[in-house]
């Protein structure tokens, strides 16, 4: 069987106790699927090699569509090697790299922006005021309608900051905006805190948008389906809580 599960990337993991960074280590698709392979790079730089053309007999590269089965190595690295790409310039790291047609509902409102470089999520506002009692839940506008393009998906998911903070999350976090959607965004706020209530302004940052590929699948029916190391183990079935240490 061909080893499909292998780690296509290298990510670096820093640790200092209480969060960690990462950084991709990258090796050329070229030395990893084989001379002679055609295979389409889709930005992904694998972490192994291999003589053989493994890419095309394990489906792991479509030509059509670029598409590359993606298996992730974590390693352990020191702060000197947990760094950006030097090649990664202020004017290209986090340069857009997909257009999105916006159309903004509310010209008083900020349109959606990353805070910083390189961010995943785009920040979204409250088109109201909203006040969430303990335990309550609200639809809350965000003045936004975008025209995403066949093939990508917006994935709504809370923000981390007021997530900690006040117990604000996104009920059905990540909310989904489907390729097909032109209506308002909207967000389904929750409010987790039993004893305080939250107060939001217009304006106010509610929500981030991540834009994101997705596949659009064809099911096919099987008799058995292909075997695997996990099988059918579901909930629990790697353990639960490790002891404490010391």
């Amino acid at each position: 069987m061909p080893a499909a599960d292998k780690p296509t990337t290298t990510i670096q993991i820093q640790g200092d106790g209480q969060s960690f960074s990462v950084n991709r280590t990258p090796v050329s698709l070229e030395e990893w699927s084989g001379a002679g392979t055609e295979a389409v790079d889709s930005g992904m730089q694998p972490a192994y090699r291999d003589s053989d053309p493994l890419i095309e007999r394990a489906g792991m590269c479509d030509r059509n569509r670029g598409s590359i089965a993606r298996t992730i190595e974590y390693v352990t690295v020191s702060h000197e090697t947990a760094v950006a790409n030097p090649a990664d310039t202020a004017a290209e790291y986090g340069a857009p790299t997909l257009q999105i047609q916006l159309k903004m509902l509310d010209a008083g409102l900020e349109a959606p922006s990353y805070a910083h470089p390189g961010d995943a999520g785009a920040d979204l506002r409250a088109r109201v005021d909203v006040s969430l009692a303990p335990g309550e839940r609200k639809l809350v506008p965000t003045g936004v309608s975008i025209g995403l393009p066949n093939g990508f998906v917006a994935l709504i998911h809370p923000r981390s900051g007021l997530a900690t903070k006040h117990g604000l999350t996104v009920v059905n976090a990540p909310g989904t905006v489907d390729a097909g959607y032109r209506g308002e965004i909207s967000v389904t706020l929750l409010n987790t805190d039993k004893n305080q209530a939250i107060e939001l302004k217009r304006g106010d940052r509610i929500a981030q948008m991540v834009i994101q590929r997705v596949e659009y699948a064809q099911f096919v029916a099987v008799d058995e389906l292909s075997d695997t190391s996990r099988g059918t183990g579901g909930f629990g079935s790697t353990g639960g809580f490790a002891p404490a240490v010391g």
